[in-house]
């Protein structure tokens, strides 16, 4: 019974973040396209809306892994998939979660040093 509950809840879990990642990539289009032609304009506060855009972006690939990880345990708990692909696919979004957070960390070192006074 309980394990029967876990797999349910994994894919609430998967259910629940891949609505997450398909809203927030609507929510980062959406920003990013009010974005541009505030950009033109002195007295538009653009850089909100990059911002916005850039926080949607990040929410919506971490949704998109979250939804990864728990989908794919799912289906092999459910035993829709075999150990093999389970374990392949695990170790492949792992990678992609490292490189992941390795372009973010970036990102935000070069974000905190343009933003350092001189």
């Amino acid at each position: 019974m309980i394990t029967r509950m876990g797999v349910w809840l994994l894919g609430d879990v998967a259910r629940t973040a891949v609505i997450a990642m398909y809203l927030s990539a609507l929510s980062c289009i959406i920003a990013a396209a009010f974005a541009v032609p505030m950009s033109a304009s002195p007295f538009q506060p653009s850089d909100a809306a990059f911002r916005l855009a850039r926080l949607m972006a990040l929410l919506g690939s971490v949704s998109g892994f979250l939804f990864g990880v728990t989908g794919v345990a799912y289906f092999w708990m459910s035993g829709q998939a075999s150990d093999r692909a389970f374990v392949v696919t695990e170790m492949a979004l792992m990678g992609g979660i490292a490189v992941f957070l390795l372009a973010v960390a970036m990102l935000r070192q070069m974000q905190h040093s343009r933003s350092r006074p001189r």
